[in-house]
């Protein structure tokens, strides 16, 4: 989630520290999927299933009302190749390490060298050799009859927490799959509950006749899963930590093993139990089941429904994190971040107050929680930006009760001027008075706690999920935005008389794990005419990624990805635009330059520069450009914010936005002036809604689609100035033939924008035809919206791809040299 700022890989001048943006990266993502009321219709995902699982697509409206069943695939026709990214190289860590996606849940084996590990859109992974390799367990299309597989197998690609009961070999492992991601926002991503199978990493995954897994736990669905801990004194009982509180299976001694059932449900809060740990029993001391709630810690001997009771002493506002010490059961530690104090006034600029750490040291015999000071400030990130939410681990080592591992969000490096993993690794140490306990950050590095000798997270990839360990505490596993890495740990015995056990100057370097690890989170897609082969993908926290063979990728530029584009002139494919987020946009005219920043008003001190941030803050986190070469061999360039940027020296102009105007007006709004200062205009060209998808129709012409409460598509046509015209609010209403209307469905969230038909030139050409995508239907009276939407250049179709064929938000559309979407 974080990101590495809007330097290039290898930008001169000073690195600028980044911009988090993390709840408008989430709205980004969550809003095509949500209704009116911010959450996804029950049962919507499933019903999308069973829609594909009947195996043929239901009817679409041809263009002008004609209505045709649509034909399937013929068996010799296109086939889909994967092309990656499967692992990407120049990462923003240090030492540029190869990269992947977000990995949320690790299942480390004992011996270091088997694991299994849950992505956050790839499904379950698995590995025999350490991470060099990895394999997919799951497919994606496991629904019948695209694989043979009976109905019910369907995929669920988004995995919030995974456990092992481990076998002799992975033939005889029983693995659990938690799906659906917790983080933030309550089924952002789905989930279908939880998924089971005995084997999955030593059966044939190209037999579609083997059923790998077998879903359960169905009051989950839609829900997500913190985490899975199997109790290891009974086979086949499971415990589940999710947004809908804590679910236990039945287990293998009861006559339904797959049963499911709620045993604890937060007395107050959010309902979300958001970590769950199991400290086996041992002579004269019962097992202990600890819960988190996202305000404090409770615990039950049995784990049944009226069973639990509050460990006072211990309390928080955010997401709660629990581990047990497996060297000494009655030590269990808690984590999560505190409250800034309040902030007195400060000068304009000046960095938000710190936001403490709060961790404390719980034991089975004594239920007191004990707190632990001198930890580092800002784990989770700064105040106002807290994701605490999202990136909270604690974990200890497996041989040493008294050394923690504490994981959060990103630390800047000294030593390479970039975000790595906000990774912290010291012993707990009792402090002079009776009952204390302090760990081993030094407060003189507050400021930069990449300095202490605690940080251990040079050379991984920032936000960490997951930290695992093998058996002797000599590998280390860490899953986080950027994949997986893993370090080696050698733990110096102690020194005579010493207390403890640990000292921190022997972890890594970090060996990234991420080779053929598919999972990275493409948004946007551009290529070029001159081959099939040159691609950019804008991606979500691993930057924008450039495609260098079948299916590996390197990173172009750090930090998120969103739109981007390639000159379409065959003269001129060096030519690459890339959106960071918002209205963060870089060019490059040369393979081996950098990516530099253009607009780049944020630079200036004078009301340019508020300016900037405030146009910023208006843009959609991720949008779209366009690129045509034009009549005249000059390219024209195009993206939007909340209004419409045009250029046509492909944003290299010097100084900073030369080149650049906002349409229909055609000057730059920056460069206003008033009593000889500048002052720029924010309301010049301003549209209803930040701008999601801009397409050119020809060298005259171009599309707008904007969303938000008055979601219109626009037509912009040149002259002098340019003129704009809504296509969606057509006044006087021409008349409508049968079945179609003035408008897309008012009040919906439009995501997709394709041109059909540019229709006559001429001197009023008027806008041809294009196809509307939608995203999930945001009246709660009639949800069951049509998503895709043909515009014939005067009237609106609907094209029937509703509940009836799939009720899921469609994100993009092309349309191919037959005019067919």
């Amino acid at each position: 989630m974080t990101a590495d700022g809007p330097g290039s890989v290898s930008a001169p001048g000073p690195p600028r520290r980044p911009r988090y943006q993390l709840s408008r990266r989430q709205a980004w993502f969550a809003n095509p999927r949500t209704d009116v009321d911010g959450a996804i219709r029950s049962g919507a995902h499933l019903r999308a299933l069973a829609a594909r699982t009947a195996g043929e697509p239901g009817p679409l409206t041809a263009r002008y009302g004609v209505a045709g069943a649509a034909e399937p695939p013929a068996p010799g026709g296109p086939q889909w190749n994967p092309l990656g990214p499967a692992g990407v190289g120049l990462g923003a860590a240090d030492g540029n390490p190869r990269v992947s996606g977000r990995v949320l849940s690790i299942a480390a084996h004992r011996s270091g060298q088997r694991a299994y590990a849950g992505t956050a859109s790839g499904g379950t992974w698995y590995t025999d050799d350490a991470g060099r390799h990895w394999r997919c367990l799951d497919t994606y299309a496991e629904a019948a009859p695209l694989t043979g597989r009976a109905p019910g197998q369907a995929d669920a690609l988004a995995v919030g927490a995974v456990t092992v009961e481990w076998g002799a070999g992975p033939g005889t492992d029983v693995v659990y799959v938690g799906t659906g991601e917790p983080a933030g926002l309550p089924n952002t991503f789905y989930g279908v509950g939880v998924r089971v199978a005995a084997g999955p990493a030593a059966a044939d995954r190209l037999d579609p006749t083997v059923p790998l897994w077998q879903p359960e736990a169905p009051g989950l669905v839609n829900k997500g899963i913190y985490r899975l801990a199997a109790n290891p004194g009974q086979a086949g009982v499971v415990y589940a930590a999710t947004t809908a509180g804590l679910w236990r299976r039945a287990g293998n001694a009861a006559p339904d093993s797959t049963v499911w059932t709620k045993v604890f449900d937060p007395p107050s809060g959010d309902g979300r139990v958001t970590d769950v740990v199991i400290a086996p029993a041992r002579p004269g001391r019962p097992q202990m089941i600890y819960v988190a709630t996202s305000q404090q810690v409770c615990r039950s001997h049995t784990g049944d429904d009226g069973s639990w009771a509050a460990v006072p002493g211990y309390t928080a506002t955010e997401r709660i994190s629990l581990a047990v010490a497996p060297g000494d059961p009655s030590v269990i530690y808690a984590l999560s971040s505190g409250i800034a104090p309040p902030a007195a006034p400060q000068p304009p600029g000046s960095p938000p107050p710190p936001v403490p750490t709060n961790a404390a040291r719980l034991h089975n015999g004594r239920f007191e929680p004990i707190s632990i000071s001198s930890l580092p400030v800002n784990l989770t990130y700064v105040a106002g930006r807290s994701q605490a939410f999202y990136d909270t681990v604690v974990a200890v080592d497996p041989v040493a009760a008294d050394v923690i591992w504490m994981g959060g969000a990103a630390t800047w490096s000294p030593v390479g001027a970039a975000d790595n993993a906000a990774l912290f690794r010291g012993q707990v140490k009792r402090g002079t008075a009776a009952g204390t306990w302090k760990f081993v950050f030094r407060p003189a590095n507050q400021d930069e706690p990449g300095d202490d000798p605690s940080w251990v997270g040079a050379g991984a990839h920032a936000d960490v999920h997951a930290i695992e360990f093998s058996a002797d505490a000599s590998t280390v596993w860490v899953g986080c935005d950027g994949g997986i890495f893993q370090a080696q740990v050698v733990t110096p015995p102690p020194a005579h008389r010493a207390r403890g056990v640990a000292r921190n100057t022997a972890v890594g370097p970090w060996r990234a794990c991420n080779d053929g690890l598919a999972i990275t989170q493409p948004v946007y897609l551009a290529q070029t005419p001159v081959s099939d082969s040159l691609m950019l993908a804008g991606t979500q926290d691993n930057g924008v990624e450039q495609r260098i063979g079948p299916a590996a990728w390197k990173l172009a530029r750090r930090g998120d990805g969103g739109g981007c584009a390639i000159d379409p002139d065959p003269a001129r494919p060096n030519r690459r635009f890339a959106q960071y987020h918002s209205f963060s946009w870089f060019f490059r005219t040369d393979p081996e330059d950098n990516y530099d920043q253009t607009l780049d008003y944020q630079t200036f001190t004078d009301l340019r520069g508020k300016a900037w941030a405030k146009e910023d803050e208006r843009a959609a986190f991720y949008s779209g450009a366009a690129a045509r070469v034009l009549s005249n061999g000059a390219t024209a360039l195009a993206f939007g914010s909340y209004r419409v940027w045009y250029c046509e020296d492909w944003g290299t102009g010097r100084p900073a936005g030369a080149g650049w105007r906002t349409l229909p007006t055609g000057t730059n709004p920056y460069k206003k002036r008033k009593a000889g200062h500048f002052a720029p205009d924010l309301d010049q060209d301003a549209l209803p809604g930040p701008v999601i998808r801009v397409a050119f129709i020809d060298d005259n012409r171009l599309l707008v689609l904007t969303q938000g409460p008055r979601a219109a598509l626009h037509l912009l046509t040149r002259g002098t100035p340019w003129t704009l015209h809504s296509l969606t609010d057509v006044k006087p209403m021409p008349p409508q033939p049968a079945g179609t209307y003035h408008s897309f469905p008012g009040g919906e969230i439009p995501v997709g924008l394709a041109v059909d038909d540019p229709g006559p030139a001429g001197d009023d050409p008027g806008p041809g035809s294009c196809y509307v995508t939608f995203g999930a239907g945001q009246d709660p009276r009639n949800p069951d919206i049509d998503h895709v939407w043909w515009f014939d250049g005067s009237h609106w179709w609907p094209c029937g791809f509703d509940a009836t064929v799939a009720d899921t938000p469609v994100n993009a559309a092309v349309v191919d040299g037959d005019h067919t979407v």
